[in-house]
């Protein structure tokens, strides 16, 4: 999955906290922003590129559907308001969701698996800056070298906080480079983010257990919120 851009715009300070804490549990979500002046996030979408947009609805000065109105081509949209009376309106923005505070991570956590799907579903040749190159390599800066690696030689990737840590079936890559840059180049490849900080081969997966999966000689963590997506993709091509 790809980084996903985002802003929140809510008048109540306490809330886009909320949201704020929520995308940090997320690595693809890059928090662009948050805005309780409306006019400001406003300029900041129409000047630079937005993927999805955490809209509260009742707000001075403008309110979240004029606000929507005002934006030619507008992002995604996820309402996140203290009003139910709303929702059928929002149907008519094609809101992702529709999420009504006090809401939990989990409910935001399905909102944003809404927004996957969405992004999974747009045609790549409606995708700005989209790399449709398919390559089966990769090049790593390692050892003051350059060095071409076969994707088909990963087994997996971990991060280690700024770094991260590349497993072959031969040897150990300590890279300088965060893991939500790596699942950004590794996009349009065959690889699952399976935790926060772990990014595997479907092809080399021998084994699932519990939260548990076996590559090798590798044991690899499985996380809570991408369990449900690991399990999805391993039916595509499961017997029985």
């Amino acid at each position: 999955m790809r980084n996903i851009r985002c802003i929140a715009v809510d008048d109540e300070p306490l809330a886009s906290e909320v949201i704020v804490d929520y995308c940090e549990k997320i690595d693809y979500l890059e928090l662009a922003g948050t805005y309780t002046d409306v006019f400001e996030a406003l300029n900041k979408v129409k000047k630079e590129d937005i993927d999805l947009i955490f809209l509260d609805i009742q707000m001075p000065d403008l309110s979240g559907f004029a606000f929507i109105r005002s934006i030619k081509n507008p992002p995604m949209i996820i309402f996140t308001t203290a009003y139910k009376d709303y929702a059928l309106d929002s149907y008519d923005f094609n809101a992702v969701d529709y999420l009504l505070k006090p809401f939990s991570f989990e409910r935001f956590y399905l909102a944003i698996e809404k927004v996957c799907e969405r992004i999974e579903n747009t045609p790549i040749e409606n995708i700005e800056n989209q790399n449709t190159q398919d390559y089966n390599y990769i090049f790593i800066n390692y050892d003051n070298r350059t060095i071409k690696i076969l994707l088909d030689d990963i087994i997996y990737i971990q991060s280690s906080g700024d770094y991260i840590n590349l497993y072959t079936k031969d040897k150990r890559y300590l890279i300088r480079e965060k893991i939500k840059d790596t699942v950004d180049k590794l996009s349009n490849s065959n690889f699952i983010r399976v935790h926060k900080s772990y990014v595997v081969s479907p092809n080399k997966i021998d084994e699932i257990y519990g939260n548990t999966i076996k590559a090798g000689k590798h044991e690899i963590p499985i996380g809570k919120i991408y369990k449900a997506n690991l399990l999805k993709e391993i039916d595509k091509i499961k017997l029985g």
